[in-house]
């Protein structure tokens, strides 16, 4: 259903005339072109931070990695926050 709507969504946007100014960018809508070139900006600097030493590490590490597996089972609790008890 959403990728109907996202073809249907860049059919509409790609025709000139249906965007406000009704100019065109390499033969489809503003709207359409600026949110293509996001998506390659984005798809870009993705590609890049995975393969920089910072995207190694994080992009490594496996699924699900929030808590350390004792706390999310139960089996150690932490300690109460005492930061703001003093106030």
């Amino acid at each position: 259903m959403l990728m109907y709507l996202f073809f249907e969504s860049a059919r509409d946007l790609s025709d000139p005339s249906a965007s406000y100014t009704g100019s065109e960018v390499l033969g489809m809508g503003v709207p359409l072109f600026v949110a293509v070139m996001l998506m390659a900006i984005g798809l870009v600097l993705m590609l890049v931070w995975r393969f920089s030493n910072q995207g190694r590490e994080f992009f490594g590490r496996s699924g699900f990695e929030a808590v350390p597996p004792e706390i999310a089972s139960g089996q150690v609790t932490l300690a109460p926050d005492t930061a703001g008890a003093g106030q």
